[in-house]
């Protein structure tokens, strides 16, 4: 694996307490929820899309007020507000990260991994309890799992390859946290076994009045409860128990190690107990923090062409936050007091919230009028376009030659997404006596572990390519085609009541 260099010199979090942000200060003590409208909504171009949000909104809310629901005109302008709908979500989960970031600048370090932590795939989590609302169990999966999908193929393969085009290699880093290729597997396994069982023939095949397999409500609901307590000991571990390891200094230095195309690169892994390479060609070994032993590192070593000065020493400090969804945002100003960032996070929560309901609701006329696949839509329009903003943060990363981070927002997304997420609507929908399973068919389950191996093997060689882009991708659409094509079995997408 790549290292985590650190530098004796940096600052670590054990060192000095946290305190907050060093700008604050020059809030207005008097800034009001409606002065921070122009700021908070057209800070970007992105957000030029929330036009669409009333467009959307006010339509599907008012008309039934007139017309009746079976009115032509009602069932014209469907199509159009699911589209409208899904342009509008865009933006809306941007900037309800964006809130989230201003109130982590408020608290200490390890609060604001716990608040990034959940919020990071709060928009998922709205859709998906619409959705169960409606008993359209499918959406729910097809949706979630498409996430997963596109997080770990499409978006981290985008990543690479625009990253490569102007650095031939990106050393990265994987440490013990939300990239760790191992994490992955354990999350994908809660999600693998019930297929399993089911597809091998040994499941409970008893049926209740729902026509609900016992065996599998039960199954699924016991799994939820496991993966639940282990993503909490996660964030635990993380924030917590090995929150120095992720916390030795801010991450300056992560743009710093990717290898430019002028470069001649010789990749060399060694195994060492703790070592740091030295300007004299000699090596020191460093003091473990907490003398639990030596820790084993992989360190790369690149050579520069003979015409260039050979390269000094020197150690360059990675902070991979610890938490499943948050990293570092492009400038770490400081706009909204705690009060206002809170107000921020519920106005754009409930905002997703209406447009979830719309989208739901319309995706089904949407799919019967243009003759698409409502697999295909559900499983890999969604899940992109209600994704996009943070996918295109993720490639930005990764053109800034900060590799480390575009993984920590795909890989950790899916985990959280894996771990999180989908057990929580299980639990969630049997409290409201909705029967939602973790249970995929043979094609999605499949698809679900070849995209975790194909991001396992790539996480573990440690570099990063842009061919390494284009292949990831092309699994990413082999998928995509099978769920084009993808059967919709009679009613999977949703029940009466």
């Amino acid at each position: 694996m790549s290292p985590l260099v650190s530098s004796p010199s940096a600052p670590t979090s054990s060192s000095t307490s946290p305190t907050p942000h060093s700008s604050l200060k020059s809030l207005h003590p008097d800034q009001s929820l409606i002065s921070t409208i122009p700021s908070f909504l057209c800070s970007n171009r992105v957000s030029i899309l929330l036009i669409f949000a009333p467009c959307s909104i006010i339509p599907y809310y008012l008309l039934p007020l007139f017309l009746p629901p079976s009115d032509p005109t009602i069932l014209t302008l469907e199509p159009y507000l699911f589209v409208f709908s899904l342009l509008a979500l865009i933006p809306s989960a941007e900037r309800l990260g964006y809130a989230t970031e201003q109130i982590s600048h408020h608290t200490s370090q390890t609060k604001a991994g716990l608040i990034n932590a959940t919020f990071g795939n709060l928009s998922e989590l709205i859709l998906s309890i619409i959705a169960m609302r409606d008993r359209l169990y499918r959406i729910v999966q097809l949706s979630l799992l498409g996430s997963i999908l596109s997080n770990l193929l499409l978006v981290l393969g985008c990543s690479c390859y625009f990253g490569g085009l102007t650095r031939s290699i990106q050393p990265f880093t994987t440490v013990s946290g939300s990239v760790n290729p191992g994490l992955l597997w354990v999350a994908t396994s809660g999600l693998a076994l019930p297929a399993a069982l089911k597809m091998s023939g040994q499941m409970n095949v008893k049926k209740d009045d729902v026509k609900h397999e016992v065996g599998e409500v039960e199954f699924s609901r016991g799994l939820a409860a496991v993966m639940l307590v282990m993503y909490g000991s996660y964030l635990w571990f993380s924030l917590r128990t090995n929150m120095f390891e992720f916390d030795q200094a801010d991450g300056s230095g992560v743009g710093d190690m990717s290898v430019d195309n002028n470069l001649s690169e010789e990749s060399v892994g060694l195994l060492t107990m703790e070592m740091c390479e030295t300007g004299e060609g000699g090596v020191r070994e460093e003091d473990v923090e907490g003398g639990a032993g030596p820790r084993v590192k992989h360190i790369t070593k690149r050579r520069r062409r003979p015409s260039s000065p050979p390269p000094t020493s020197s150690t360059t400090t990675i902070n991979i936050n610890s938490t499943l969804k948050s990293f570092p945002p492009p400038t770490d100003e400081v706009t909204l007091t705690y009060k206002l960032a809170v107000k921020w996070v519920f106005l754009t929560t409930t905002l997703i919230a209406f447009l979830s309901d719309v989208l739901v609701s319309t995706i089904e006329t949407f799919t019967s009028d243009l003759g698409i696949n409502p697999v295909f839509v559900a499983a890999v329009v969604v899940p992109i376009m209600g994704n996009a903003a943070e996918h295109g943060a993720s490639v930005i990363f990764a053109v800034r030659g900060k590799m480390d981070i575009s993984i920590a927002i795909c890989v950790g997304s899916s985990i959280q997404i894996s771990l999180c997420v989908l057990p929580a609507c299980v639990l969630l929908g049997w409290v409201s006596g909705r029967e939602f399973t973790m249970f995929f068919d043979g094609y999605e389950t499949v698809c679900l572990l070849i995209s975790v191996a194909v991001v396992s093997f790539f996480l573990q060689g440690g570099t990063s390519n842009w061919m390494a882009g284009v292949m990831m991708g092309g699994v990413y659409g082999m998928m995509a085609m099978g769920f084009w094509v993808h059967e919709k079995e009679e009613g999977e997408w949703g029940e009466e009541e």
